[in-house]
């Protein structure tokens, strides 16, 4: 994938042979796609884990390890 609009918070989403770039605060899909089911369970995820992406997001960009974010259960 390119780097096209990588300066805006953002995580990546792997689904079998489909990959995402998810924009962290709207959940916009960037580039990539998902099936239906996979983008409803990552909007789930993004929705219950929105504070853990921004601070994981704040330390990657600083070139730090960010803290993993557990999956749904």
């Amino acid at each position: 994938m390119s780097p096209v609009g990588y300066r805006l918070p953002h995580f990546h989403a792997v689904y079998g042979e489909f990959e995402a770039i998810i924009e962290i605060t709207s959940g916009r899909i960037m580039e990539g796609r998902l099936p239906p089911k996979a983008k409803k369970l990552v909007e789930e995820w993004r929705r219950k884990n929105l504070k853990d992406i921004s601070t994981a997001w704040t330390a990657a960009s600083l070139l730090k390890l960010p803290k993993k974010i557990r999956g749904l259960e």
